[in-house]
Order: structure tokens, then sequence, then C-alpha cells
């Protein structure tokens, strides 16, 4: 989690420190995913069993978790591929 987006102005403010993330990635040889906002509506959808990005939810927390599923599903076709391709040669 990164910073929180205010819903009034769209402003981010970062509560914690910038960048942790992607130097441990960086140390760890892992990809860095994707900074995700604080969004309290994160809480109320967990609570209530309701996925957050799915439907029709919008806001910047929503596009960036997305984005994040997006790399993770490319990551795992992309080794699915190269699985297929070591059991074929």
């Amino acid at each position: 989690m990164t910073g929180f987006i205010c819903p009034q102005c769209g402003a981010r403010i970062d509560l914690f420190k910038v960048g942790g993330g992607e130097t441990l990635a960086r140390e760890t040889n892992v990809p860095f995913l994707g900074r995700i906002p604080l969004d309290p509506e994160i809480v109320v959808s967990g609570d209530s069993g309701v996925p957050f990005a799915g439907g029709d939810v919008a806001g910047p927390s929503v596009a960036v978790l997305r984005a994040v599923v997006e790399r993770l599903l490319a990551r795992e076709g992309a080794a699915d591929q190269g699985s297929e391709t070591e059991k074929v040669h």
C-alpha cells in the first residue's frame, strides 16, 4: 500500500516513506508490481465479501489494482508458455 488519495481533491498524500517496495524488489530480484493507494472502500468490500476491483467500481485504487493483476496474469502466462516450451523440447 502507498499513499492516500483525497476523495475531495484527488491529491495523493504519502502517509509512509516512498520507494521501499521498489528497493526491496530490486534487491531481491523480483518484479515490482505497483503502488496501490490506501482506499477505505477496500475495507468495505473485504468486510462484505465482494471483490474490490470487480464489477463497476472505479477510482485510482481500482485502476492500480487491476494493473497489478494484469502484470501477474502476464507473468503467469509467460511462465506457462515457458513450461510448455520445455515440455516440447
